[in-house]
């Protein structure tokens, strides 16, 4: 609703969309019944942040690492259980394409929002989440259940001790749940570019700077061009996972 109204504003730089990967998979998850495309009907103005999402195993299960998980699945397929905040979610479309770049058969199991599926991860009823890194914090703080891997290119700031899944046996992977501004697609170029810049600015000053980090996060700024072709990419490789894997919402 929030992004067909910020589509559909009118275009004086005054209504903005605070957007998310779920601009681009929620129509496709829609199969054809959305009336919003993100390419089609907003003008990216920048990248605020991006964090990787985080692989975490409850304290009793034997694993010390995405290497343990995927010797686990291979060694019995279709028997490991991985739980995720729910079906179409960012990390269901990670753990969508974990399986498929790594080569292994686990079994998601979708929960209702990041506090069930964590839950059910304490309790034992699945071994391992994907979940992000301020929602698994405190449960890791706690040692109730641990870090195994993040899922973007390089390690987080957050966890710096804490290997990519790409370092840990899937060369290659690289997922972050991303967030930026973008504005209806008729706004006018020097207002996107007024905001490009001042968005900038923000995500260089030094408390913007440490809040992100405070939240698994790291500022990214960029041009206009950047979000655009972030965009773009993530069209093209959602489209593919979710109509290969059939993937559906909830």
């Amino acid at each position: 609703v929030g992004t067909e109204a910020a589509a559909r504003a009118t275009p004086d730089g005054y209504t903005l969309l605070f957007a998310t990967g779920a601009m681009i998979a929620t129509p496709l998850l829609s199969r054809g019944a959305a009336t919003i495309d993100a390419r089609r009907d907003f003008a990216p103005i920048a990248i605020v942040q991006a964090s990787p999402l985080l692989f975490v195993a409850n304290r009793d299960a034997p694993f010390r690492g995405i290497g343990d998980v995927l010797a686990a699945a291979r060694a019995r397929p279709g028997t490991l259980n991985i739980s995720h905040p729910g079906a179409g979610s960012s990390n269901h479309l990670a753990l969508e394409l974990f399986k498929r770049m790594a080569n292994v058969d686990v079994t998601l199991v979708p929960y209702t929002g990041n506090a069930p599926s964590l839950n059910a991860l304490v309790r034992g009823d699945v071994p391992v989440a994907l979940d992000s890194i301020i929602s698994s914090r405190a449960l890791m703080d706690g040692g109730q259940i641990r870090a195994l891997a993040v899922t973007g290119a390089r390690r987080s700031a957050a966890l710096p001790d804490v290997p990519t899944v790409a370092e840990s046996g899937v060369p290659g992977f690289n997922v972050t749940f991303w967030s930026g501004l973008a504005a209806p697609r008729a706004t006018p170029v020097p207002i996107l570019d007024r905001l490009n810049q001042e968005v900038n600015a923000i995500v260089r000053m030094p408390d913007v700077i440490e809040r992100l980090k405070t939240l698994g996060s790291e500022p990214v700024g960029g041009s206009r061009e950047d979000f655009t072709r972030l965009i773009e990419e993530e069209h093209e490789r959602l489209s593919v996972l979710i109509r290969e894997a059939n993937i559906r919402p909830d």
